[in-house]
């Protein structure tokens, strides 16, 4: 409340002067306001730019020490089946070792 009496204009004008475009409340709420949302689209920009250099670092990691499934899976048959045939030369030789020890 300002001076004055029940009917006395004085609140109307005090609540005007919160309106003054050049010194009021509003114009100071207005500034801080736009502040804030400046502040807030530099610091979105900043993150989108940051989010972006990780997906870079990320990728760039990924392609230089990536495995490649298909050469994997295809070293994995060759191995599986020279492991197959060695244990089949190996049940050979026994076999015939088996035999030779059974002739005498």
């Amino acid at each position: 409340g300002a001076t004055g009496g029940a009917r006395d204009a004085s609140n109307l004008t005090a609540l005007l002067a919160t309106r003054d475009p050049t010194t009021g409340g509003e114009q100071r709420l207005t500034n801080m306001i736009t502040s804030n949302a400046a502040s807030l689209e530099q610091r979105r920009l900043v993150g989108d730019a940051q989010g972006a250099i990780r997906d870079g670092a990320v990728t760039a990691r990924d392609s230089g020490s990536g495995v490649d499934l298909d050469s994997e899976a295809v070293d994995l048959l060759r191995f599986q089946q020279a492991y197959q045939a060695s244990s089949r030369v190996i049940q050979t030789a026994r076999d015939i070792l088996q035999t030779i020890l059974e002739i005498r």
